[in-house]
């Protein structure tokens, strides 16, 4: 039965000309028609059509857009809208056309929060249009209040599912995409030399990524990423390290996070130390750093470098952000722990022991050695006289069976282990 709440609306056009522009269902239309009038109808198609003028100015940047469907979800919301205060148990058609908006808008990379905005705006003009069409008619409070009312109702609840969806379908475009990504980086670490010029071309299509650019790839230990919104987050922070790099960051297991920053030219000191810097407020974690390195290749080169360093970091007391610049010995002569140690025993002898009397030795050893050999500054630097190094010095060349000379290269690489991993490299003298 038709209400006499709309009896007056009328369009500016003819009834004909509005319904035959009209996209909505001929069943929701005639549904609408017996409860509004046409008039009534007609008067909210004109509104929608106007809508959706105003939406294609507002999202003008947005490619391909969808104008049939979203002239069906105006026509069918403003509907919703005015037929809610007709009754409490009106259904609302919008719901059912919402998660296919939802996922366009989704996949389009359209911000939510715009389409929610451009609801609300459109719920308000409707009403106060409504009014001004109503200017020579007389409302009850109770009337207004339920046109205002329920129509901001109907409103609420679609966006509230509009949410939902958009949400659901970024999270499956962003899964989606880190798959392509993890597949893409397993190639290229994998068989970086045998990309061909047109397959570099859709890469960088498909991710953004060029990989004729310099590369400096990260491996990140223990980074809660349980959500793929956290690997955004770390995109975006990575991004905002270096200004106009391309970050590309990929969860690899859920302990170990790959992820590289690339920039046109070879990144300066400057903007290395900020990337560290900016990796290092990750608390809990560890960073590794390889080099800067050019092309397909370097994308590998610098990758395997952070993964060396990664592996070290594992059993270094070291924390925080670890390049592989500052580890090459570490990485070169101890990877594995236990040969490791079988090094240093083989080296240092006597010297390798955990006792007080063989670390007073490499503290000696190791003073006399970084002051490049020079007995005066080698005593400077441990506080004694230089006859007293000059004894000590013969006492150590007597434990290591040969001149400090003869294997001073062995003997640095020994002392740097002992440095980088503390007593897991010594012995007990009994041992």
């Amino acid at each position: 039965m038709t209400t006499d709440l709309y009896s007056h609306l009328q369009p500016k056009g003819s009834v004909e000309d509005a319904f035959s522009k009209a996209v909505i269902g001929q069943h929701h239309l005639t549904n609408a028609v017996l409860k509004m009038g046409e008039g009534a109808v007609a008067w909210a198609l004109e509104e929608a059509a106007s809508s959706l003028k105003r939406l294609q100015d507002e999202f003008q940047t947005v490619p391909d857009l969808p104008t049939p469907e979203i002239r069906l979800n105006l026509e069918t919301l403003i509907l919703d809208i005015f037929m809610s205060s007709l009754s409490r148990n009106s259904e609302h058609f919008t719901l059912k056309l919402i998660p296919s908006m939802a996922r366009q808008a989704a996949r389009r990379e359209v911000p939510f929060s715009s389409i929610v905005k451009n609801m609300r705006a459109n719920q308000t003009i409707w009403v106060n249009h409504f009014f001004t069409a109503s200017a020579s008619r007389t409302f009850a409070p109770s009337t207004v209040q339920r046109l205002v009312t329920n129509g901001a109702g109907v409103v609420d609840e679609i966006i509230e599912h509009f949410v939902l969806c958009y949400l659901d379908e970024r999270q499956v475009l962003m899964e989606s995409q880190i798959a392509r990504r993890r597949a893409l980086v397993e190639k290229l670490i994998g068989n970086a030399g045998a990309l061909q010029p047109f397959e570099l071309k859709q890469i960088k299509k498909d991710h953004g990524l060029d990989l004729e650019h310099f590369h400096v790839g990260i491996i990140i230990s223990d980074l809660n990423t349980k959500l793929s919104s956290d690997l955004g987050e770390l995109q975006r922070n990575l991004q905002d390290a270096i200004i106009g790099d391309t970050p590309l960051v990929v969860s690899f297991t859920q302990h170990l996070t790959w992820a590289w920053v690339s920039t046109p030219r070879a990144p300066t000191p400057t903007q290395l130390k900020r990337l560290e810097e900016t990796l290092g407020q990750l608390s809990g974690t560890q960073c590794a750093l390889g080099e800067p390195a050019k092309g397909p290749a370097g994308f590998r080169r610098t990758h395997l470098q952070a993964r060396d360093v990664s592996s070290v970091a594992i059993l270094s007391p070291i924390k925080g952000v670890m390049r592989w610049a500052d580890h090459v010995l570490t990485i070169l002569v101890g990877q594995d722990l236990e040969k490791a140690a079988w090094y240093v025993d083989s080296v240092l002898g006597p010297l390798a022991n955990k006792s007080e009397k063989a670390g007073g030795y490499r503290q000696t050893l190791s003073a006399y050695l970084q002051s490049g050999n020079s007995l005066l500054h080698g005593a400077e630097a441990l506080g004694i006289h230089r006859n007293t190094l000059v004894y000590r010095l013969q006492q150590i060349e007597l434990l290591l069976g040969c001149p400090i000379k003869q294997r001073e290269l062995e003997i640095r690489c020994a002392l740097h282990l002992i440095t980088q991993y503390e007593g897991r490299v010594l012995k007990h003298e009994r041992e």
